[in-house]
């Protein structure tokens, strides 16, 4: 008997994990950071629902940190075998756990001097030495080369697919004449343009058209900012690798556009950028892709009036925009093309990485596909044999 558990990312966006077992093996599909709420925060600290050390291996989809996130805490208690991915996946993912451990450890220094914590000694999620322990598992594999990891033989003749946005459809407006609009407006008030981006893909798609704007004379590239510790980005911007070089741009008083993590403004260095700019008038924020529920992204899509940033009230005064163009992440057409290009129809659908209203709306459109089943919304944590 075979089974699929389905661990995280369900209901949500962020936490992706797949657990699948058959015989005396287990598999985990991806390894999740949760982003969003506090709620789902604090899962991240929760005991794993398996022993790391009795997985055969890891596959890793790609290299998102709400689909590798997790590794370095999966290491450091007891996982010790391959973790499979693509060649370019793993130069990634090197990149994204090490980010985010220089990241966990900033945080754990701010809570110790702000005395700012939900935990009554505040501690890293996990340290460096802890990502690179997960970075050594890494098993790099080609594309289209098979790998036999002792499956079973049956075919299971099931889908499992996200449904981010399963609910809409993108704008298709020019990001780069969004951002040049934005830019010009706020520096003509004299404010700061800030963007909250993922470490990776979002990132670097900003970079690209905030090049494109330099290219055409249209922006400065010396009042540009990436506020990361990856190294990562074009070297005609300004690169802010430690946090106290971070620090100095809040005393700077010219106009600027900053990039920093993380992309839902609920962590990061982009949080204190935000405690200084988001009260101004002058100001903007651009958010760049799915903000999740509970995250102060979602607060500010949602036109809160304050949000809540190290313990403080920040009242929400800067004007905020939203590029979805930008997404990572596939529409419901975009979703419904990919399955209607499928060599047959599958016998089962499972739909995740979505919060319910996105996953119920597209389980409604592929239902109503002549002869396509309707989806099953797992939840988490359960198990369903193949």
């Amino acid at each position: 008997m075979a089974n699929v558990t389905f661990l995280g990312a369900c209901g949500v966006v962020t936490g992706s994990s797949t657990l699948l077992t058959w015989s005396e093996r287990s598999v985990l599909v991806d390894c999740g950071l949760y982003q969003g709420s506090e709620e789902l925060e604090q899962r991240n600290w929760s005991a794993f629902p398996f022993q790391p050390r009795h997985l055969a291996a890891v596959l890793v989809t790609h290299a998102h940190l709400d689909h590798t996130g997790l590794l370095p805490r999966l290491t450091a208690e007891g996982f010790s075998g391959p973790i499979f991915c693509t060649k370019p996946s793993r130069a990634l993912i090197s990149l994204v756990l090490q980010d985010a451990a220089q990241l966990q450890e900033e945080e754990h220094r701010y809570a110790l001097r702000k005395v700012y914590s939900r935990h009554p000694v505040p501690r890293p999620l996990y340290t460096g030495e802890d990502a690179r322990r997960a970075l050594k598992l890494l098993h790099p594999v080609a594309f289209d080369v098979e790998r036999d990891l002792e499956p079973p033989r049956e075919a299971p003749d099931a889908l499992l697919l996200e449904s981010t946005y399963g609910d809409r459809l993108h704008a298709r407006d020019d990001a780069a004449e969004a951002l040049d609009t934005i830019i010009t407006e706020t520096f003509a008030r004299g404010g700061m343009v800030i963007i909250p981006a993922f470490a990776l893909g979002r990132t670097q798609e900003v970079l690209y058209h905030l090049s494109a704007l330099a290219d055409r004379g249209r922006l400065d590239p010396r009042t540009v900012f990436l506020d990361s510790p990856m190294a990562i980005a074009p070297s005609r911007f300004a690169r802010c690798r430690t946090a106290e070089q971070s620090k100095l741009l809040n005393s700077r008083r010219e106009p600027a556009v900053i990039v920093a993590s993380s992309g839902m403004a609920s962590g990061g260095r982009v949080v204190h950028h935000l405690l200084h700019h988001l009260s101004d008038p002058r100001s903007s924020v651009v958010l760049t892709g799915y903000q999740a529920a509970g995250t102060n992204g979602r607060a500010l899509v949602e036109c809160a009036e304050t949000v809540a940033i190290h313990g403080q009230a920040v009242r929400v005064r800067a004007a905020i925009h939203q590029l979805n163009s930008l997404s990572a992440h596939a529409d419901r057409e975009e979703l419904l093309r990919w399955c209607r290009a499928l060599p047959g129809v599958p016998r089962r659908i499972f739909l995740n990485h979505g919060e319910d209203a996105a996953r119920k709306a597209l389980s409604v459109e592929i239902a109503a596909e002549a002869g396509w089943p309707r989806p099953v919304l797992p939840l988490p944590g359960e198990s369903v044999p193949w």
